[in-house]
């Protein structure tokens, strides 16, 4: 075979460069040309020079041509570090590559959890800040922060990244993800700020909003977050502004957010240079610090969720000078930048719809059947009040809508075109990977149709739906998983949905139909055709990537769900309960014979994942053929040849 040349794109955890890592053996990948012989090596080291004077914190055996992963097997890694790793292919060296660790481990917090002190009933948002002096500029800074319920962090009036709705959704008692940031470039010598308002998520639903009881979530409480300025200076040094009792609260323009309703923001009341130095917080009281929402604080590795297009509207049609419809021309999930003039204490509101009515407006039946109405909030519906001094930019931070058409009203006179709207389309940012075109044309728009409505449901948790519901039903994640992973980069997403996965299980085996769930969706009729997604996808995961860690991971759950399934069974040894064939056409499929069709497929899937953790197949193997043998004796016709 040729020679191999030097391999290239290198990724730490399937990413380029990190600065977030967590994980103490890492995995590393990369690409090489195919060749059938050579062999590769990794090395790993704390620096350049290190790395050209051989001091290596691990040198891997040597590889096979054909490996393109290996998992770090070296001295333990430390916090806050860098580590520079290339490959070594036929002697040829890649260009070398970098990751960098946050926390390793959940004691190496010097911050506290922090919030306001107010009621969860409370509707204005917390805003908190705390003022810092650097006697130096940093050679290097991290932010690393996490917030029960959404973040939005401000470093000297700069909002510090591009993500919505951070960190993701998770069950916010048993584990919180953190993100990691550079901050270096907003810090500077002398006084400094560090700021940042809270929204609710699905950590404090106020009732009433919807069916799936997350009003009464037992993680309910006020939003929280704790937040760590790690700073290095040139000799090697460092401090830490810790998140603490020291940090000042108010509330201020951020009246409510709900995410089945949306935002209310009144712009009269914006407190000036409240996120900047020299802002005088006397009057602020001192936050509150409070104890952890869960025992597991874990760095965030999946993409944020990020508006990937701004889309201007395709028409704009008045019904008179207080009502404007917006049509984007497609369906989406997101947001609306709003950019209007007009007299002080104007209200605005924007609502989110996938139809119009017969006249014309926007119809909002089709999608608002689970909102119970709160006192003056509409389903998917912002809302602004103008401060009154020239043209206004709202965006809203702690929510998202699934729409093509926008209602615009307000209660008095306003202009607005179609520069006054423009759609921000958002979703967890996942990097394509897959294209699709071939000569018919309709089947091309149906690939795009299908990219769409799978990217409209990618919220940090799979979901079914970006307006109704947002909840992350498992059988729509399992059907939905080869289009995923045709067309894009989904291991860390689907990855991250997996501890949720983890979290979710009960004592008794049982998993929920939505995860992550507050309480609801445990029961009998939702069963096995849903709950299988807890082996399907692993198996996609391992068939696309060619990685085990999912599957590793997850065992001891699926055997726990298993032992539950056991105890389920009928005279017959198969398992007939549950929901099947849910949005049939014409004709049902009986749910006894799908839900024993994918009982044989748990087995089936899981004796692949004992041969490749390498236990002991066989239990699984044999039982698979068990279960298989029943179900043709029970329904295949060899007469017809039918099931």
């Amino acid at each position: 075979g040729a020679a191999l040349n030097a391999a290239t794109d290198l990724q730490c955890e399937y990413l380029t460069n990190p600065i977030g890592i967590d994980e103490k053996a890492p995995r590393f990948t990369w690409k090489a040309s195919a060749g059938k012989e050579g062999t590769q090596v990794i090395e790993v080291a704390e620096s350049e020079k290190a790395l050209r004077d051989r001091k290596f914190l691990w040198r891997s055996q040597p590889l096979s041509a054909t490996t393109l992963s290996a998992i770090y097997a070296g001295k333990p890694l430390k916090s806050h570090t860098r580590y520079v790793w290339r490959v070594i292919t036929d002697g040829k060296a890649s260009e070398t590559a970098t990751f960098e660790t946050a926390k390793m481990q959940p004691h190496g917090w010097e911050a506290s959890w922090i919030t306001d002190g107010n009621d969860k009933e409370f509707e204005p948002a917390p805003m908190l800040r705390k003022d810092f002096n650097l006697d130096r500029v940093p050679d290097n800074a991290r932010a690393y922060i996490s917030a029960a319920g959404y973040y939005v962090l401000y470093i000297n009036g700069r909002r510090v990244g591009d993500s919505h709705m951070d960190p993701g959704y998770t069950h916010y008692d048993k584990r919180n993800l953190y993100a990691t940031y550079d901050v270096t470039p907003l810090l500077r010598k002398g006084e400094n700020t560090v700021a940042a308002v809270l929204g609710n998520g699905f950590y404090n639903e106020i009732a009433p909003v919807a069916t799936w009881d997350f009003e009464d979530a037992r993680w309910r409480d006020r939003a929280r977050m704790i937040c760590e300025l790690y700073i290095v200076y040139g000799d090697g040094t460092s401090e830490v502004i810790a998140s603490d009792g020291s940090w000042k609260t108010a509330t201020g323009p951020y009246l409510q957010n709900n995410i089945y309703s949306g935002d209310t923001y009144d712009a009269r009341l914006e407190i000036p240079g409240w996120d900047r130095p020299g802002f005088d917080d006397r009057a602020w009281k001192p936050a509150l610090e409070v104890a952890a929402p869960s025992p597991v604080l874990t760095a965030q590795t999946m993409p944020g969720i990020r508006p990937t297009r701004e889309i201007k509207p395709v028409g704009v049609r008045s019904f008179g000078d207080t009502v404007y419809v917006f049509d984007f021309g497609e369906n989406m999930s997101g947001l609306c930048r709003l950019k209007i003039s007009g007299e002080r204490g104007t209200k605005v509101e924007m609502q989110h719809g996938e139809l119009l009515k017969d006249n014309g407006r926007v119809e909002m039946r089709n999608i608002d059947i689970y909102y119970d109405p709160m006192p003056g909030l509409g389903f998917q519906t912002d809302y602004y009040t103008l401060k009154g001094d020239g043209e206004e930019t709202f965006t809203p931070d702690f929510n998202y809508h699934g729409f093509r058409w926008v209602e615009v009203r307000s209660d008095r006179p306003m202009k607005l075109d179609e520069n006054s709207l423009t759609a921000l389309c958002m979703h967890t940012a996942v990097e394509p990977v897959g294209e699709f075109r071939c000569s018919n044309d309709m089947l091309n728009e149906v690939w795009k149709a299908t990219r769409r409505a799978y990217l409209a449901n990618l919220m940090s948790i799979p979901t079914d739906c970006p307006q109704r519901e947002k909840n992350g039903w498992t059988a729509d994640a399992a059907l939905a998983i080869d289009l995923a992973l045709l067309n894009y980069d989904g291991i860390l997403f689907y990855e991250k949905w997996f501890d949720d996965v983890a979290d979710n299980i009960r004592e008794d085996g049982r998993i929920a139909g939505i995860i992550p769930t507050s309480s609801w969706g445990y029961d009998d009729w939702i069963g096995p055709v849903w709950d299988a997604s807890i082996l399907i996808i692993p198996n996609a995961i391992y068939n696309y990537y060619g990685d085990k860690r999912t599957i590793e991971k997850i065992y001891p759950t699926v055997e726990k769900y298993l032992t539950y399934l056991k105890t389920r069974e009928d005279s017959t040894g198969l398992v007939t309960y549950g929901i099947g064939d849910w949005v049939f056409y014409k004709t049902q499929t009986p749910t006894a014979y799908t839900s024993s069709c994918f009982y044989y497929l748990d087995y089936a899937l899981m004796s692949r994942f004992a041969e490749l953790t390498g236990r002991d197949a066989a239990p699984f193997r044999e039982k698979a053929e068990r279960i298989r043998e029943a179900v043709n004796r029970i329904y295949f016709d060899s007469t017809a040849a039918s099931y």
